[in-house]
C-alpha cells in the first residue's frame, strides 16, 4: 500500500487556508484510493497542458514529464507571466534538482511555504508528490486570488457557484464533489451565462451521465476549457475528488469571470460614454434654449420701450390688446423656457460634479447670470410699457371728453347765429335754437314785426355786420375744434388748456354777440316807442 503523504502548505500572512490542509473528515483509506489519483492525474494533466499549449508544447505524463523541471518552470513562467531564473541544460541528476529547485523557489517566493516537499522527490518521479506539487500551483495561481464577497479562495469559488446556481431547481451546490455527481451543476453554470448553448428546462436529474457528458462537450467547444473529467469516473466514484473537481470548476470561474469582467468594464465604458453624451446633449440644449430666450428678449424690450402715441382711442386700444396678448400667450411659454434653463443648467454641474469633471461654462454672453439680467431689463421695460399705456388711455379720455363739450358748444353756438340771421332779418321762421332770446329770435311775432318795422336802414346793415362776424367766430371755432381732435396730443396739459380756452371762447362769443343784438334791438325799439 502507498504510504500517504501529507501536504501543507502555510503563507506568510501569519493563517493557513484549511482546504490547503488535508481535511480531517476525509477518509484515510479514501486518500489513497486509486480512483481520486486517477482523477487527479487526468485533471491536472489536462490543466497543465491548457496553460503549456500557450508555449507550444504540453506533457502526457505527469510524473515522468516534470523530472528535469524544464517543463516545470515553463509552466510557472506561463502562468505567473514572469521570468525564472535560466535552467540547467545538463541531464545530470543534480542538473534536474537545481531545476526543480527554482521552480520550488519560486513558488515559495509567492508566500507559499512547501512542506514536505522536496525536489529529489519530483526527480524521482514520485507520483503523491507531483500530484500536491500541481495542486499546490493550482490553489495559488488559480484559486487563491478568486474572491466573492470578502470570501477568498475556496469558500469564495463555493459561494460564486451557489450564486450562479440557485435559480435552477434540483441544483444544490454544497461542495465540491457529491453535488456535481449529476451534471446539473455544470449545466446550470453553462446556461446561466451562456443561455443560448443548452436547454436547461429539458435536462433530466436521472441522467448524469448525458448531463456531465453535455457539459463537458460544451465547454470545450465553446468556453475553451478543455475535457479535465471523466463523466464515468465521478458517477462511479462514491464521493468524487474534490481537488480535481475545484481545478475544473475554477476554469468555468475564470472563463465565465473574464467574459464578466471584461462585460462590465465594457458596461462601465457604455455608462461613461452615455453620461457624457448625455451631458453633451445638455450643454448643446442650454447653448439652443439660452440663445432663444436672449434672442426674444432682444426683439421685444424695444417693442416695450417704445412710448410713440397714437393719434386716437381705437389704435390705443388696439395697442393695450397687444399688450394683453403678449402678457397671456407669448410670455408664459418664454417663462418656461427660462425655468427649464435654469434647471438643464442645475442638472449639468451636479452631473458633472458627480462625474468629477470640470464644471460646465456656457458662450460668452449666456451665463445664467446675464439672462437674469436681460429678464430683469425686459420686466422693467414691461412694466414702464404698461403704465404708460394706462396713462395715455387716461388722458385720450379726457381729450375725447373736451372735444365732444366743445362739439357741442360750437353747434350751439352756429344754431344761434342762423336764428338770429333768420329770426331777426328774413322773419317768418322761428329759430330751432332753444337758448335763441325770446326777445329777438322768436316767440312773439308782433314784437319781432315791430322791431322789424320800425328798423332803420343803417341799424339793419349793423346788425347784419354783427350776425356776420358772429358767423366768422363760429367758423373759426369749428377749425379749431377740428384741430383739436386731429392734434398729436403732445401734451397733455397744453391739450386740455387749448380745448378748454377754445370752449371758453365759444361761451364768451356767444354771451357777447347775443347782448350785442339784444341791446340793438332794445334800441329800436325805445326810438320806435
Amino acid at each position: 500500500m502507498m504510504t500517504q503523504i501529507e501536504t501543507t502548505v502555510h503563507y506568510d500572512n501569519g493563517y493557513e487556508d484549511e482546504y490547503m490542509i488535508q481535511e480531517d473528515e476525509w477518509d484515510r483509506d479514501m486518500l489513497l484510493d486509486p480512483a481520486w489519483e486517477q482523477q487527479q492525474r487526468k485533471t491536472f494533466t489536462a490543466w497543465c497542458n491548457s496553460h503549456l499549449r500557450k508555449a507550444g508544447t504540453q506533457i502526457d505524463n505527469i510524473e515522468e514529464d516534470f523530472r528535469n523541471g524544464l517543463k516545470l518552470m515553463l509552466l510557472l513562467e506561463v502562468i505567473s507571466g514572469e521570468r525564472l531564473p535560466k535552467p540547467d541544460r545538463g541531464k545530470m541528476r543534480f542538473h534536474k534538482i537545481a531545476n526543480v529547485n527554482k521552480a520550488l523557489d519560486f513558488i515559495t517566493s509567492k508566500g507559499v511555504k512547501l512542506v514536505s516537499i522536496g525536489a529529489e522527490e519530483i526527480v524521482d518521479g514520485n507520483v503523491k508528490m507531483t500530484l500536491g506539487m500541481i495542486w499546490t500551483i493550482i490553489l495559488r495561481f488559480a484559486i487563491q486570488d478568486i474572491s466573492v464577497e470578502e470570501t477568498s479562495a475556496k469558500e469564495g469559488l463555493l459561494l460564486w457557484c451557489q450564486r450562479k446556481t440557485a435559480p435552477y431547481r434540483n441544483v444544490n451546490v454544497q461542495n465540491f464533489h457529491v453535488s456535481w455527481k449529476d451534471g446539473l451543476a455544470f449545466c446550470a453554470l453553462i446556461h446561466r451565462h451562456r443561455p443560448d448553448l443548452l436547454d436547461f428546462s429539458k435536462l433530466n436529474k436521472d441522467d448524469p451521465l448525458g448531463n456531465l457528458n453535455l457539459a463537458f462537450d460544451i465547454a470545450e467547444k465553446h468556453l475553451d476549457i478543455p475535457k479535465m473529467l471523466d463523466a464515468e469516473d465521478i458517477i462511479n466514484t462514491p464521493k468524487p475528488d474534490e481537488r480535481a473537481i475545484m481545478t475544473y470548476v475554477s476554469c468555468f470561474y475564470h472563463a465565465f469571470a473574464g467574459a464578466e469582467q471584461a462585460e462590465t468594464a465594457a458596461n462601465r465604458i457604455c455608462k461613461v460614454l452615455g453620461v457624457n453624451q448625455e451631458n453633451e446633449k445638455l450643454m448643446e440644449e442650454y447653448e439652443r434654449l439660452a440663445s432663444e430666450l436672449l434672442e426674444w428678449i432682444r426683439r421685444t424690450t424695444p417693442w416695450l420701450e417704445n412710448r410713440t402715441p397714437e393719434k386716437t382711442m381705437a389704435e390705443m386700444q388696439r395697442k393695450l390688446e397687444d399688450f394683453r396678448d403678449y402678457r397671456r400667450q407669448h410670455k408664459p411659454p418664454k417663462v418656461q423656457e427660462k425655468c427649464q434653463l435654469e434647471i438643464n443648467f442645475n442638472t449639468l454641474q451636479t452631473k458633472l460634479r458627480i462625474s468629477n469633471r470640470p464644471a460646465f461654462m456656457p458662450s460668452e454672453g449666456k451665463m445664467v447670470s446675464d439672462i437674469a439680467s436681460a429678464w430683469q431689463g425686459l420686466e422693467q421695460a414691461e412694466k414702464g410699457f404698461e403704465e404708460w399705456l394706462l396713462t395715455e388711455i387716461q388722458r385720450l379720455e379726457r381729450l375725447d371728453h373736451l372735444a365732444e363739450k366743445f362739439h357741442q358748444k360750437a353747434t350751439n353756438h352756429e344754431n344761434w347765429a342762423s336764428g338770429w340771421a333768420e329770426g331777426g332779418l328774413g322773419g317768418g321762421q322761428e329759430s330751432k335754437n332753444r337758448n335763441t332770446p325770446t326777445r329777438v329770435g322768436g316767440g312773439r311775432p308782433w314784437r319781432r314785426a315791430k322791431v322789424q318795422n320800425k328798423m332803420t336802414p343803417i341799424k339793419e346793415n349793423k346788425l347784419r355786420s354783427i350776425i356776420h362776424k358772429t358767423k366768422t367766430k363760429s367758423r373759426g371755432l369749428v377749425v379749431k375744434k377740428t384741430m383739436v381732435q386731429k392734434t398729436d396730443y403732445k401734451r397733455a396739459s397744453d391739450e386740455e388748456a387749448d380745448g378748454q380756452e377754445a370752449c371758453n371762447e365759444v361761451a364768451s362769443v356767444e354771451a357777447a354777440g347775443g347782448q350785442e343784438a339784444c341791446n340793438e334791438v332794445a334800441s329800436n325799439e325805445e326810438a320806435g316807442v
